[in-house]
């Protein structure tokens, strides 16, 4: 299973979600958030990637956490996660009945990193909601996120700059601004590397990142109109927290249709 481990990817490409420079999470703070895990040999289950609750039935995460196509069995969706190494009072795993990657999704370029995971009902019910466990409002196409504006990121994992270490044991968050239009295309930053569908958001100066670990985790930033969505999906990356080396994610308003379709054949 680890050949496929969402981390080290090509052209140093390190990828998505530990949070640098967090700091602790209240309990419920991010009640969208889920860990996706994953079943291993001894049948116990390992954090994979993360990912958010679109409504009782569907999570949204990245492509490039499935990109060689395990099965919906050998996945695990946990939802009220906030200390990995403790259960939480709303801490509920629902398996995985199906997932869509976009159909478009390139591995080599994380064009398209994009996915949707439908969830197998337990005593036929989906998520039961509650104030630690609520769906992420989606963006619409007329939304406008101006630059600079203060986003939020959430993960588990280390919090420290060029330290090994497992996942952190409680769940991090970060705020992360969003760059100026066409300035992570500048050839300092990554250049060509930026497609359509993407966009960066950190400090310029480096310090908060999400680096190498939950992928596919939601970044939520609130609209000039005040709405809070799901502005973004950690996507990729160089690095942690360097200069000039932000967070690189899915912009999800690019993909409104493609969630709706593909709700509609997974449900």
């Amino acid at each position: 299973a680890r050949d496929w481990f969402p981390g080290p990817e090509p052209r140093r490409r390190r990828i998505s979600g530990r949070i640098v420079d967090g700091v602790p999470a209240h309990y419920g703070a991010h009640p969208w958030l889920v860990d996706i895990r994953l079943r291993t040999d001894s049948g116990r289950t390992m954090h994979w990637c993360a990912g958010a609750v679109l409504s009782p039935n569907l999570v949204l995460s990245a492509a490039h956490c499935f990109k060689h196509s395990p099965n919906a069995s050998e996945l695990v969706v946990r939802i009220g996660e906030h200390r990995m190494q403790t259960r939480d009072i709303y801490e509920v795993d629902f398996d995985v009945e199906a997932f869509k990657v976009h159909q478009g999704f390139d591995a080599d370029t994380f064009f398209n990193d994009i996915s949707l995971l439908k969830l197998r009902p337990i005593r036929n019910h989906g998520i039961l909601f509650n104030d630690h466990v609520m769906p992420v409002c989606l963006p619409t196409k007329e939304d406008v996120y101006a630059p600079g504006t203060s986003c939020v990121i959430a993960g588990w994992g280390k919090t420290i700059i060029n330290v090994h270490q497992l996942q952190s044991s409680v769940l991090q968050t970060a705020a992360v601004p969003l760059y100026e239009p066409g300035q992570c295309e500048q050839p300092w930053v990554y250049g060509y590397r930026i497609k359509r569908g993407m966009f960066c958001a950190g400090h310029v100066d480096g310090g908060m990142d999400a680096c190498h670990g939950d992928s596919g985790g939601p970044l939520v930033c609130r609209s000039i109109t005040g709405n809070f969505a799901v502005f973004g999906i950690i996507s990729w990356g160089e690095e942690c927290g360097l200069p000039n080396r932000p967070g690189v994610y899915v912009k999800v308003q690019e993909y409104l249709d493609w969630i709706a379709n593909t709700e509609v054949e997974l449900l």
